[in-house]
């Protein structure tokens, strides 16, 4: 449909788009963001991630489709990427005026630093359990 709306002109010269495309691309940036979702609830954190940046590109002031790329991303493991996504929401939310959803993604914020946190440890913990392990010595506590 959208393909149709730009073969007939609604584009001007410069690149910017007429209202009427926007309003296509902001329509498309909900449904990927819908989608989004129910691929995370499906199990398939991959396409979730893929419909979530689509989103967040069509409509980038789109705090729902940041929300959804930092859950994405969450489920993936990819948490630091997901904190940055957290605040991108968070600032949208904000701009947009609406200070509960803000405070939702601050939290969220919040909660995936901590998960980053103690992943980062874990792994620091695997590294000296595996280096004590090659040395034939326990490893320390941390």
């Amino acid at each position: 449909k959208r393909q149709a709306q730009l073969s007939r002109g609604f584009c001007d010269g410069g690149g910017r788009h007429a209202p009427q495309v926007r309003w296509l691309w902001d329509e498309e940036a909900v449904l990927l963001a819908n989608a989004s979702l129910c691929a995370l609830k499906a199990g398939d954190a991959g396409g979730a991630l893929e419909n979530a940046r689509c989103a967040a590109q069509r409509r980038p002031a789109y705090a729902k489709a940041h929300a959804r790329k930092a859950a994405a991303l969450e489920a993936l493991g990819e948490t630091g990427e997901a904190v940055e996504s957290w605040r991108t929401a968070r600032k949208a939310a904000t701009a947009a005026g609406d200070a509960a959803a803000a405070k939702a993604y601050g939290a969220a914020v919040l909660r995936a630093r901590k998960l980053a946190d103690a992943r980062a440890a874990k792994r620091v913990q695997d590294r000296r359990a595996k280096l004590a392990k090659a040395a034939n010595k326990p490893p320390k506590p941390p």
